[in-house]
């Protein structure tokens, strides 16, 4: 998953894999204003919403968020400091509790 914000759009592209590799990809649109640290968790949160409605009961994150990873917001051993992105990490991790199980592992910035 990865979040994207630029003057005119942002975004979201998020890539599920299943267990036999077949690719489930998604491109969204965000009709707001946001930040790229707000478009990194709606990224993740949206793709989370999607493999929840799909089915998935383990899932793993990539992501080259460092906000969202390196940081472990998520994790809970950094808290956010502003008061959306607190939003953010609280829906998240409400999402990640609803799998079996859930891991979030960084991967390099292309």
């Amino acid at each position: 998953m990865d979040g994207s914000v630029t003057k005119v759009k942002s975004g979201a592209g998020i890539i599920l894999v299943s267990p036999d590799g077949f690719k489930y990809k998604y491109a969204l649109e965000f009709k707001f204003t946001t930040s790229n640290n707000a478009a990194e968790y709606e990224a993740l949160i949206r793709g989370l919403q999607l493999a929840q409605e799909i089915g998935v009961k383990r899932v793993q994150v990539f992501s080259d968020s460092q906000l969202v990873v390196f940081l472990n917001q998520v994790s809970g051993i950094f808290e956010a400091n502003e008061p959306q992105l607190s939003s953010y990490q609280a829906l998240t991790k409400t999402f990640l509790h609803r799998f079996e199980s859930a891991m979030i592992t960084q991967v390099p910035r292309k």
